[in-house]
């Protein structure tokens, strides 16, 4: 049994390889597996590739392309969501002077175009901009060149109120089982989180050993017989879990004796704007400590970004 901390780390600010098409969706998907080990520089186009041909389509959601589309709001908003009714749900719309900003994460973009009959020369170009940047994932084929594609906007050369709109941000957080039910509640968010059905602590891949979190108000009040109570409980739990794995048991099932202090890893997508109400929320003085502490992170490079 391991005692870990909970932490937040921003993958645009702190992942090198996080502005790579792709990159950050075979990162999301592998966490869910623990199964990081196994990417390399190529590996997130096979990866994605067979997500996308099973239908695991949740993990398209941590990224988003925004485009520049030279035709009216309105007219846009038309021409896409009449055919795709979820559309306004999942998609910002910008109207700047003479075109449109338009951006939706990859599951979004790629569930609409499959609604669609492609018969206008916008619908064609949207997608062959999309396919230039994920052709692993668009793989339709129309007449492509510079005439049928639109062009990418570069959010940080708008005003603050469009970028903190349009501009996602992919926080990788570890915390307890109880936090992390907590974070999912906000439902604007796209989630990938680790999987006890799938993970198998025992395995030598976990270090035959079950990550746990004592709380940390618990630690900061340095409660010594509180701490010593934890660590005998999530012994006992470990020793449990590990003792249904060899009769046999499946992890799926053998994870119920696991206590919520065991620790879960998940990385958290969201606008900006999306998470400045996270924020309001988590740094409350309501709000429980660990999820404060965990906020007060996420709000520093969040404000990071915005000043950049």
């Amino acid at each position: 049994m391991n005692i870990v901390k909970s932490f937040a780390t921003c993958l645009e600010l702190e992942s090198p390889n996080s502005n790579i098409r792709g990159k950050k969706i075979e990162f999301a998907g592998r966490l869910c597996y623990r199964s990081e080990s196994s990417i390399s520089d190529e590996s997130y186009k096979t990866f994605i590739s067979n997500i996308v041909k099973k239908g695991h389509l949740s993990v398209l959601e941590h990224e988003s392309v925004s485009i520049l589309v030279p035709v009216y709001k309105t007219y846009l908003e038309n021409l896409l969501f009449d055919e795709f009714s979820m559309g306004r749900k999942f998609f910002e719309v910008s109207d700047l002077v003479n075109e449109t900003l338009v951006t939706a994460n990859i599951r979004a973009w790629y569930e609409m175009f499959e609604t669609f009959s492609f018969t206008t020369g916008i619908e064609i170009s949207l997608y062959n901009t999309l396919r230039q940047e994920y052709d692993f994932i668009f793989t339709k084929k129309f007449d492509d060149n510079n005439n049928n594609r639109y062009k990418l906007a570069q959010l940080e050369n708008y005003s603050k109120d469009i970028y903190t709109k349009h501009q996602t941000v992919s926080f990788h957080v570890q915390c307890s089982r109880s936090i992390s039910h907590q974070l999912v509640r906000h439902r604007l968010h796209s989630f990938s989180q680790e999987s006890q059905r799938y993970c198998n602590y025992s395995n030598n891949k976990f270090g035959n050993s079950v990550n746990c979190i004592i709380p940390r108000s618990v630690e900061d009040d340095m409660n010594v017989i509180a701490i010593s109570n934890f660590i005998d409980m999530y012994k006992q739990a470990e020793t449990n879990y590990f003792s249904m794995i060899e009769k046999g048991v499946k992890p799926e099932i053998a994870r119920e004796v696991l206590p919520n202090g065991t620790a879960t890893q998940l990385v958290m997508t969201a606008n900006i704007d999306q998470w400045n109400r996270f924020l309001n929320l988590r740094l409350d003085s309501h709000a429980q400590y660990e999820a404060q502490f965990l906020a007060k992170q996420i709000k520093e490079k969040i404000n990071i970004l915005i000043k950049k």
